[in-house]
């Protein structure tokens, strides 16, 4: 999603929000819908098929332990729901948003076309890419405790991944999707935590504090020893 798509958004919601909202599961399972919105609606264990939403906003609506397939979602905004255990199958997700969104489980998005999906405030426990389609995807801001991506290519030249003020715990994939073709951007911050995931995966130890203590006695053993010079503490 571009910054002149995100900024259309409050003149998209402001025209929705004045259209009556669809709370009864058995009408969200029918397609099409647009321009409408749907809240406090509760789906769980549920299997839906074919799903078509365009300009729809969708608040305070929980989709646990449910499979959406072969759906497509264009300008749809998801703020506020639980979507724990939720798995998009075959999907077609265009300009949409998530924001505010949490799981208590995984998210799966497999053999799924993602382009222009901005998520924003997020509280996730795993978030997973699976051969899927990556056009222009944004994580920006939240918590997710795994984030991964598996045998997930470009849908276009100008397929990015864009990953900012996230707290990430596990992050799985990038290398091979980098390699595939998708442009992958960190802040500063991510730059570095990724850094040291790396090492550690890698089996690297890193030196400070009680591990440095000790080093520094050890070089000054030997120097004594050796009658070197001892290196300055510190």
């Amino acid at each position: 999603m571009t910054s002149a798509q995100i900024t259309s958004l409050p003149e998209l919601v402001g025209t929705i929000c004045r259209r009556a909202c669809l709370t009864d599961p058995d009408d969200i399972r029918s397609a099409p819908i647009a321009r409408t919105r749907i809240t406090g609606a509760g789906l769980e264990e549920e299997h839906l098929f074919g799903l078509d939403w365009t300009d729809v906003i969708v608040s305070a609506t929980r989709f646990t332990a449910t499979t959406i397939e072969g759906a497509h979602f264009h300008r749809v905004i998801f703020q506020d729901c639980d979507l724990s255990g939720l798995t998009f199958i075959d999907c077609m997700l265009r300009d949409c948003v998530f924001a505010d969104v949490k799981s208590r489980a995984q998210i799966q998005f497999v053999n799924t076309k993602i382009d222009g999906v901005y998520m924003t405030k997020i509280t996730l426990d795993q978030l997973e890419f699976q051969r899927s389609k990556i056009g222009n995807v944004t994580v920006a801001s939240g918590d997710c405790h795994t984030l991964s991506f598996h045998q997930c290519t470009p849908m276009n030249r100008n397929s990015a991944l864009t990953l900012t003020q996230m707290n990430l715990t596990s992050i799985g994939g990038l290398v091979e999707l980098r390699k595939s073709g998708v442009s992958v951007h960190l802040d500063a911050e991510l730059w570095r935590l990724l850094g040291d995931l790396f090492l550690r995966e890698q089996g690297f130890n890193e030196i400070g504090g009680d591990n440095m203590d000790e080093i520094q006695i050890a070089i000054a053993g030997a120097a004594e020893e050796l009658k070197l010079p001892q290196l300055p503490a510190g």
